[in-house]
């Protein structure tokens, strides 16, 4: 079995958003597929708002709740793949000291994204348990 630890001794944040946005760049178009027919379903009490009640779909009911929630993940993980796929890797040692400040700066940004989507995740995280209690 493949370790993505062994690989990489010393795992952090960073390395670990890079693992899952590669483990997930396969299923992005995928999800964006889901995510519209999400919003499609999500759409059909405005579109037709007679169909709905025949339909017995309603929006603002539990049907609706799980619709958005499933399309803010999924939004969500598609951000991630996105933003993360591709984190400068560490330079080289023979680099000029503009190039290595230029390589630590954008790694540090990349670091800043990486918890401002760990705290975003427990918000959603949240958000999701309050809207599936109600």
């Amino acid at each position: 079995m493949h370790c993505y630890y062994e690989e990489n001794k010393h795992l952090n944040i960073l390395t670990l958003f890079e693992g899952v946005a590669g483990k997930m760049k396969p299923y992005q178009k995928f999800s964006y597929l889901l995510v519209v027919s999400i919003l499609l379903i999500l759409a059909i009490p405005f579109i037709f708002p007679n169909q709905a009640e025949f339909l017995h779909f309603d929006i603002s009911g539990a049907n609706g709740r799980l619709g958005l929630l499933a399309t803010i993940w999924l939004l969500f993980l598609n951000i991630i793949v996105s933003l993360f796929i591709d984190i400068p890797k560490k330079g080289d040692v023979e680099s000029t000291l503009f190039l290595r400040c230029k390589l630590k700066m954008k790694r540090f940004f990349y670091f800043l994204l990486a918890i401002f989507f760990v705290l975003l995740t427990l918000v959603i995280l949240v958000l999701s348990i309050r809207l599936i209690r109600v």
